[in-house]
């Protein structure tokens, strides 16, 4: 059962969220695009068909095939307000865009809250579970959560994507739930998304892998030496720093169906930073876009 004080907090972001939208789309701008009356008459909230959370390297993938966008930065909805305090985390914007990609509405997350942000946990983590549980309250089933992602097998290389199926979990994980939220992120992997995932990739000509994530808070990266070693021997194939929390929340709602699939950055061995990551994901941004609209189109 979803606490009842964050259930309500996400309707109130949703609320504002709907009546801001309309109100820009009607009124002719999105600060993105120009759009008519006509063309926002048939721009229906409340029929979003899935929502993307862009991970590292993700975020403007789809930037040109997004018709009758409406954007706002998460600070301005009502529950953010912690976030004027943060600053902008590399090339995570922390955009709500709502747009029509390929006939469907879609809203998206250009850049998500993580856990690693802050020392203040029960601000951070309300508005990190904030960022998905508002999306469930507008009544969106399918949510496809990406991210970047490091490898630890040899077999899984630089430019290949993963299509999670598990999570390896550190013994002080602590998921996006309160008190009588007894959920387990992993159920929410399901074997039908999953080759659903393959097949998207498989269409945009990105080799997929299905595997494990494990979750690492961060914002450190895990060291070669013992950290990764460990990850390898507890089932992992990749680490990285998001989606775990995430599918905690979705785990609340048997109705949700998840996507969650990432992209190799880097090697187990060699040196990496934040910003080669995103340089390597933006190379094969075509392809991730191309696989993302393969994935909403079979939705």
């Amino acid at each position: 059962m979803r606490n009842k004080k964050r259930q309500l907090a996400a309707q109130e972001a949703m609320n504002y969220m709907i009546v801001e939208a309309r109100r820009v789309l009607f009124g002719g701008t999105t600060g993105e695009r120009i759009v008519t009356t006509t063309d926002a008459g048939s721009f229906g909230l409340n029929l979003v068909k899935a929502a993307i959370i862009l991970g590292t390297g993700w975020g403007d993938v789809l930037l040109n095939e997004m018709r009758l966008s409406w954007s706002c930065p998460l600070v301005e909805i009502p529950g953010f307000e912690y976030l004027k305090e943060l600053q902008e985390l590399g090339a995570h914007k922390r955009i709500l865009t709502i747009a029509d990609i390929n006939g469907k509405t879609v809203a998206m997350m250009r850049g998500r809250i993580h856990l690693n942000e802050s020392h203040d946990k029960e601000r951070l983590f309300r508005a990190a579970r904030l960022q998905i549980e508002m999306l469930m309250e507008l009544g969106i089933e399918h949510f496809i959560l990406t991210n970047a992602t490091g490898s630890l097998r040899p077999s899984i290389k630089v430019g290949d994507t993963v299509a999670y199926d598990s999570f390896v979990l550190p013994p002080m994980f602590e998921p996006l739930l309160w008190g009588g939220e007894f959920e387990s992120p992993e159920d929410v992997l399901k074997d039908e998304n999953i080759l659903k995932i393959q097949g998207a990739a498989e269409e945009a000509e990105l080799k997929c892998h299905r595997g494990t994530l494990g979750y690492v808070r961060g914002p450190s990266f895990e060291g070669r030496k013992k950290d990764k070693q460990n990850l390898r021997a507890n089932g992992a194939d990749t680490a990285g720093m998001s989606i775990a929390p995430e599918c905690s929340v979705l785990a609340l709602d048997p109705k949700c169906k998840v996507y969650a699939v990432g992209f190799i950055t880097n090697t187990d061995s060699e040196e990496h930073s934040d910003e080669t990551n995103r340089e390597r994901a933006k190379q094969s941004s075509d392809k991730l876009g191309q696989l993302l609209l393969n994935l909403i189109s079979s939705l």
